[in-house]
């Protein structure tokens, strides 16, 4: 569809999960940003979906309880990882192989 989708993990995921446990995050629909360019998502249904669904990690920030903000260079580089993603699936570039140095969206810790 040409965007993102945001949720929260309810479990530690490994590469090796088949199925992912989560909760869906909404895009508040006022359409307002922040000062400094952050949209603000609230917690919603929880549900399930496949590894394969996962792109990236996402830092949040928390306003309360159910409410984070989505930071715009964390927006930028989402979008980033999506392109590569949607060019990859369209073959207008190569799969690239996932090392440390490149980890394909993932953070490593």
């Amino acid at each position: 569809e040409g965007t993102f989708y945001l949720c929260q993990a309810m479990h530690n995921v490994y590469k090796s999960s088949p199925k992912i446990k989560i909760r869906w995050l909404n895009e508040k629909t006022d359409g307002k940003v922040n000062e400094a360019g952050a949209r603000t998502y609230t917690l919603d249904f929880y549900d399930l979906t496949d590894m394969e669904c996962v792109l990236t990690t996402v830092d949040l920030d928390k306003v309360d309880s159910k409410t984070f903000e989505l930071p715009k260079d964390e927006r930028v580089r989402i979008e980033s990882i999506l392109k590569k993603a949607i060019d990859v699936e369209k073959g207008l570039l190569p799969r690239p192989s996932v090392t440390e140095n490149n980890p394909d969206g993932c953070k490593l810790n």
